[in-house]
């Protein structure tokens, strides 16, 4: 290489990474979402996708559980494709890559079997975005169409890199949050849990959670129902702390078991529970209702039973 045509290399690297700070600044300065907030996530999904040019794609969580990463939230992804999107911890083109490369190129092969036929059918090369320690990654952002190519490469990876290290420790502190791992007595029957319960007076509350998914997805489109509803569950567990027992029913209903002297109006409870997830999440559409039933416990633990008896055996 001559030196004019060195000296043109260098000077395109310097205007590729002015290019790529002034972007990613104005990025961050719109961004006015907070970790606190249960959409973060969402806020982050975005951020990305105007960095670059994502059109149709996905961010995904990790489920240790499952040892995979699930969507916690799609763009222009038809629901086949949404419910098969599963990638594993151990996905080859994840270990392959040097640590240091923020962005996974895939071949379409490495990527089809998650997709429906239609979604497969991409139309250019789908790449894997991801946040975090390589061996660990916090999130992954899946690109199925975006403005990667050769040309725009290094100055969307710069942008991305920036966005990352801004948005890495609220990612982390988000997850913390609202994806909290279920105590070891969820994993017990119901009727062990109830069992539990009895020697302890007061109030059972089946509280309907669905009503505040159905506020989340129409303010965020997108929303996988089954992570967000996770985080929703995680919110209140955590709202409930130490003022009752805490059971996840998991067909959309939590079971929340009182003293007595902790729930004295059931009204202004259900009214506080409303205000609190509404400054949860950045700007909702509007308020969620919660429906709740509100039983002496144990006196009346046959009718929760009863209440009970659709989506559980106990």
């Amino acid at each position: 290489m001559g030196l004019l045509d060195r000296a043109g290399a260098i000077e395109s690297c310097r205007v590729t990474a002015g290019n790529s700070a002034d972007t990613a600044r104005r990025i961050l300065q719109e961004f006015a979402c907070k970790p606190e907030f249960l959409d973060y996530p969402a806020g982050v999904f975005q951020a990305f996708c105007e960095a670059a040019g994502i059109v149709k794609g996905a961010l995904l969580f990790p489920d240790s559980a499952r040892g995979e990463y699930s969507p916690w939230i799609v763009r222009k992804l038809d629901q086949t494709s949404t419910r098969r999107l599963r990638i594993p911890f151990d996905y080859p083109p994840l270990a392959r890559a040097p640590h240091d490369d923020m962005v996974i190129h895939l071949s379409t092969e490495e990527i089809s079997p998650m997709l429906s036929t239609r979604e497969a059918g991409l139309k250019n090369s789908p790449v894997l975005i991801r946040t975090g320690a390589a061996d660990n990654p916090a999130a992954l952002i899946l690109a199925l169409e975006s403005d990667f190519s050769p040309a725009s490469r290094q100055n969307i990876t710069g942008v991305c890199r920036i966005l990352e290290e801004n948005f890495i420790e609220g990612i982390q502190k988000n997850r913390s949050i609202f994806a909290g791992t279920a105590p070891a007595e969820e994993n017990t029957s119901i009727a062990e849990w109830l069992d539990a319960t009895d020697t302890i007076p007061g109030v059972a509350a089946i509280l309907d959670t669905s009503d505040a998914l159905s506020a989340l997805k129409e303010t965020v489109p997108g929303l996988d129902t089954y992570r967000v509803q996770q985080d929703v569950v995680n919110m209140l567990r955590r709202l409930t702390g130490r003022m009752g027992r805490f059971l996840n029913l998991k067909d959309g209903r939590v079971l929340i078991c009182f003293p007595e002297a902790r729930l004295p109006d059931q009204s202004l409870y259900l009214h506080q529970l409303t205000g609190t997830f509404t400054d949860s999440v950045r700007q909702l559409n509007r308020a969620p209702v919660f429906h709740a039933d509100f039983l002496k416990w144990p006196d009346e633990k046959e009718t929760l039973k009863h209440s009970l008896s659709g989506c559980l055996t106990v």
